[in-house]
């Protein structure tokens, strides 16, 4: 018989045959499996993933866990006056383990002293000392470049805990990290008072980090 068939599967899923243009339905047996074949089948399929886990180098997880991180910006406010790098290392230390960028932000507010000076030198006083802040943030910047290249800065004006909840917003950074150690007494904050601000007006985590 030199006719033509054809085999293929509805969606159903049942098999179909087509014999000169007409086509009937083959319904599958399906196999039902006893409570002892299905624990051997999760006993295989687990230790299968485990070999496979064992198989993948080191490297690769750490490698596979950096591209999954979560955090992949970090914003770190200082006060360029007071702040030396290793004061961010251990911070530096977790955006190296998540491969992160890292954003220092200087929220530059005029001393309290600067509120007495009098005369025609009183904004020149006032401009020297900002562009002098600007300038050790740079230079403060640069050398925490030179151990750990995926940085910048960042030097705003403002209320300190709105300007660093704008630039999280800005940067979207995905946390928010204080040094422990550093006191921003020239903004009116505390530490503490700083965090526990961040922590209620910030879309991001929060995290203040002890000095090494």
């Amino acid at each position: 018989m030199n006719q033509w068939f054809s085999l293929s599967c509805d969606r159903y899923g049942h098999l179909t045959t087509a014999l000169g243009g007409s086509s009937s339905k083959i319904n599958r047996p399906r196999e039902v499996l006893n409570p002892g074949q299905i624990a051997l089948a999760s006993s295989v399929t687990r230790f299968a993933k485990r070999k496979l886990e064992k198989s993948i180098p080191s490297d690769s997880l750490v490698q596979t866990t950096a591209e999954e991180s979560p955090i992949r910006r970090i914003l770190i406010p200082i006060d360029a006056d007071h702040v030396k790098p290793g004061d961010l290392k251990p911070i530096l230390k977790v955006a190296r383990r998540f491969d992160a960028e890292v954003t220092l932000l200087h929220c530059y507010s005029t001393p309290p002293s600067f509120d007495y000076a009098v005369g025609p030198s009183a904004l020149d006083d006032v401009n020297l000392h900002r562009y002098l802040v600007r300038t050790r943030l740079l230079k403060l910047c640069a050398e925490v470049q030179k151990f750990f290249a995926k940085c910048r800065c960042e030097f705003t004006f403002g209320s300190l805990s709105v300007e660093i909840v704008r630039a999280s917003e800005r940067l979207q950074a995905d946390l928010i990290a204080i040094p422990l150690s550093l006191d921003f007494a020239s903004h009116c904050w505390t530490t503490k008072g700083l965090l526990d601000e961040l922590v209620r007006r910030a879309n991001c985590a929060v995290l203040g980090v002890r000095s090494a």
